[in-house]
């Protein structure tokens, strides 16, 4: 909703670039989208599989492993949630990686260590985390059964690009969790000792199953920590006294997994357990390995015993993997699966009124907003979805109230934009464009307010000002449709139709199924007395959004031909 705070200003091209493919593929579809995340899991699995055969020369330690990972429910968030791909793809090169450097050290060819560096390299652009790459290709040159030294020299390399890569990055790019100083202060080594045994509770128990089992109620919650320091500490004690080094070595890659954890806390605290959850994705892999290394310790004496908890293991991770899956079918259903799980959580409880909000549902949007100022009085994320419903019921009063209130938060350009829009309802056009020049102010980059300020001129009648506003709007995303529609109409209303059907055909390019596009250039058509492709247009506009009210009243006016709709 607003600029990003240098603290969370991410660079993560592969991850834009895997959006942009899909969308070109197929459209932002959801279910496919997830299955393309399911994909990329399942491929992740098949290379710790692969990584893990090649470390420890055990098929059945590795397979086992990769398994009980791939199924395992805490995993759910991470493959459903579209928005953190980065991390699936930052595994996938990551491991991608190691597998490559693992297959040279055995013996490979010098393209092996070269398709190593550029998945290294490709697992930093997809997510900062897979800066940590060069400490998990240390933990696996260390724990090797060739040449040690070898192996350690040959990872200088990948330390050398990383460290390159994080000077680049604080200077150029700058990022406040990448900071040396949020990542060594005792507040972050103390939430980082915190989160060890946390995550290892959720994955021994996790949070769902908890809240499941013993609904609000905070028992389990300590049953799983205690559990976490018992496992983590007798592993730790077997690995020492018995020199299990498979031990060890998963102890040592959970640890390193949860590194970045070091600078998240506050993320962490804000998200909650279950958006969290894709913290551990890459350490899971550590843990569960020495799970499946005491659970195949059992067949040496108890080979039944051993088939029949791997089996129970499998089918429970697998169950209760499937069942969760249930609360990420719509954005309502999980918000309220969130609040059941981060109680008192005023960021979900904001989320889920914007949803309401977005579905036309004001009555529960006005009630959520209202509880979530009582958990958080200086949400003015709250107060803007007050704003919003009151402004959409023809409450232009209240709403302004709501969005002043808002702005006294935070003058974010998004509370401003639409303000103006309040006051361009009421008729007062210069209050208006004070508050649309407030927004840019805020944030110059502002499409939004950009956009509705070109509309605003258009239906001025300052249609040069408008045309101005689109360049820009073009200028800073050359994708963006909306910009070339507004630009379109701007044309059309100048008598430059030429240039007006070039930006509506661009914005279809971009978008062929872009409503606003296809509308006007319907419109067009019509003008031109092209009633054919007219309703070619419109009908494709009624296809993807049946009984739309302007399209509807443009096929009425059609009937009459009377001369130019514009």
């Amino acid at each position: 909703w607003a600029a990003p705070s240098p603290r969370f200003r991410y660079y993560r091209p592969l991850q834009a670039l895997s959006y942009a493919i899909e969308r070109i593929a197929w459209g932002f579809t959801p279910a496919r989208m997830r299955a393309v995340g399911i994909f990329i899991h399942a491929l992740c699995g098949t290379l710790i599989y692969c990584a893990l055969f090649f470390l420890f020369r055990d098929h059945l330690l590795a397979f086992v492993s990769a398994a009980l990972f791939c199924v395992h429910p805490i995993h759910v968030s991470t493959v459903a949630l579209i928005s953190v791909r980065s991390v699936l793809l930052s595994a996938l090169f990551m491991l991608a990686s190691l597998y490559l450097f693992l297959h040279f050290l055995s013996g490979g060819k010098w393209t092996f260590y070269v398709a190593s560096l550029a998945g290294f390299v490709a697992a930093v652009l997809s997510r900062e985390d897979a800066l940590l790459t060069p400490l998990f290709l240390s933990a696996c040159a260390f724990f090797y059964t060739g040449s040690r030294r070898r192996a350690v020299a040959w990872v200088i390399s990948f330390i050398l690009m990383a460290a390159s890569y994080w000077v680049f990055r604080l200077y150029f790019l700058p990022c406040g969790q990448m900071a040396a100083g949020n990542l060594f202060s005792l507040q972050a080594i103390r939430s980082f000792l915190y989160s060890l045994f946390d995550y290892c509770g959720q994955l021994i128990l996790p949070v769902t199953a908890r809240e499941l089992i013993m609904p609000q109620a905070r028992l389990l919650d300590r049953v799983a920590f205690a559990a976490a320091l018992l496992f983590f500490a007798g592993s730790f004690l077997a690995g020492i006294m018995r020199r299990e080094r498979i031990v060890l070595f998963g102890l040592l890659w959970y640890v390193v997994g949860l590194a970045p954890l070091a600078g998240l806390a506050e993320g962490v605290r804000l998200f909650g357990p279950i958006i969290s959850e894709h913290y551990v994705y890459i350490a899971s892999a550590g843990f569960i390995l020495v799970v499946a290394y005491f659970l195949l310790r059992l067949r040496i004496r108890f080979p039944r015993t051993c088939l029949a908890l791997f089996v129970l293991l499998l089918t429970a991770s697998s169950f209760m993997s499937g069942f969760f899956t249930r609360y990420y079918k719509d954005d309502i259903t999980f918000y309220l699966y969130l609040l059941r799980t981060g109680k008192g959580n005023s960021f979900f409880r904001v989320n889920l009124a914007t949803s309401y909000y977005q579905k036309g549902a004001y009555k529960q949007a006005l009630d959520q907003a209202r509880l979530a100022l009582q958990e958080d009085a200086d949400s003015w994320e709250a107060y803007l979805v007050l704003g919003n419903v009151y402004k959409d019921t023809g409450e232009q009063e209240r709403a302004l109230e709501m969005y002043e209130k808002a702005a006294s938060l935070r003058p974010a350009a998004v509370v401003f934009n639409n303000m103006a829009l309040v006051y361009k309802n009421r008729g007062e056009q210069g209050e208006a464009l004070k508050c649309f020049s407030k927004a840019l102010e805020s944030d110059p980059g502002s499409l939004l307010a950009m956009g509705n300020l070109a509309a605003f001129f258009i239906e001025s009648g300052e249609f040069l000002k408008a045309l101005e506003l689109t360049r820009r709007m073009s200028a800073l995303d050359p994708q963006d449709t909306s910009a070339l529609v507004l630009r379109g109409i701007a044309s059309a209303s100048t008598g430059d139709q030429s240039a007006a059907q070039a930006a509506f055909e661009e914005a279809l390019r971009i978008d062929p199924l872009d409503i606003g596009a296809l509308r006007n250039l319907g419109v067009l058509y019509a003008n031109r007395q092209d009633y054919q492709n007219a309703r070619r247009l419109w009908g494709m506009v009624l296809e993807l959004k049946p009984g739309e009210p302007e399209t509807m009243r443009l096929l009425e006016m059609l009937k009459g031909a009377e001369g130019n709709i514009w």
